[in-house]
């Protein structure tokens, strides 16, 4: 068998972050997983992307790629 080995912590880094294209309801408000997270009234409707990574969670908005 040929390959790399990675440290645990590395891993658990890499896999623990999750980003997901989410559309904000006409409150502001976007569903992930368990959560309900406030982005802005003035967006509503808009595509956000959503991210989570270990404990934290953010909401994206603007030009950029998306997942």
């Amino acid at each position: 068998m040929t390959g790399r080995q990675f440290e645990p912590n590395d891993l658990y880094r890499a896999y623990s972050a999750i980003c997901e294209a989410r559309t904000l309801t006409k409150a502001g408000y976007v569903h992930f997983r368990n959560f309900l997270l406030y982005g802005a009234k003035g967006l509503a409707g808009k595509k956000t992307l959503t991210y989570l990574f270990q404990n934290a969670r953010a909401l994206e908005y603007g030009e950029g790629s998306f997942c």
